[in-house]
């Protein structure tokens, strides 16, 4: 992913209950770092995410979102 991009909670992502807020939301990718330590070498997301109360952006891993289609 890369700054730009319009996402939206994945599958696995939805099932989390700290994502509910989340939910068939579109969300637009601020920032991407990746998380230090992670063997994986995954990403820490910033997501801005449209409608509701959600006052500021929230961070994500890479799992927990998709690309919109």
């Amino acid at each position: 992913m890369k700054v730009g991009d319009f996402v939206e909670l994945s599958a696995y992502g939805k099932r989390l209950k700290c994502n509910k807020e989340m939910v068939n939301k579109v969300g637009l990718v601020l920032e991407v770092d990746p998380i230090a330590g992670m063997v994986s070498h995954n990403n820490a997301v910033m997501v801005a995410w449209t409608g509701g109360e959600l006052a500021r952006p929230s961070y994500h891993i890479r799992q927990d979102l998709k690309y919109i289609k």
